[in-house]
């Protein structure tokens, strides 16, 4: 519940800055604030074949891997919540390529990608409810996995 509380706040902080910075129309909503989350970040398609790599923010530790297979990006490693890491996103069949960085949440189930801005005010997306959302792909951690 308080996750759910949590993600609606940032939406509609998010959707206040898009408008504020001229980024989108007073008439916009949460959701075409998550549109444009791939267009801010310059994220790939994330169709089959898409790979992901989650590394370090310096970039010289490799954590593991993500692929989208079959509607699902599934990710083969365990997480420690709380880390923040690089995503180096790569389509394999258009050579799209993408670094965002994010953060473990707090139950290790899901990655909050961060948005920045002008202001250096820290903003966080759910990349599992965009994925869902916007991609259709449904997030796999080990620990879900495990569970199903």
């Amino acid at each position: 519940m308080i996750s759910k509380i949590k993600t609606h706040i940032i939406s509609s902080l998010l959707l206040c800055l898009f408008i504020v910075s001229g980024l989108v129309s007073s008439t916009a909503t949460a959701q075409d604030i998550e549109v444009s989350l791939a267009n801010i970040l310059d994220l790939p398609s994330m169709s089959m074949g898409t790979q992901i790599q989650i590394v370090s923010p310096d970039l010289t530790t490799n954590f593991g891997l993500a692929s989208v297979v079959d509607g699902e990006l599934i990710l083969e490693t365990e997480l420690e919540p709380y880390d923040e890491v690089r995503l180096l996103i790569s389509h394999a069949g258009t050579g799209e390529v993408a670094m965002p960085t994010a953060f473990v949440s707090e139950d290790g189930n899901d990655l909050m990608l961060h948005i920045p801005d002008a202001e250096s005010v820290s903003e966080f997306v759910s990349f599992r409810q965009w994925l869902s959302r916007e991609r259709g792909l449904r997030m796999i951690f080990p620990s879900i996995a495990a569970s199903n």
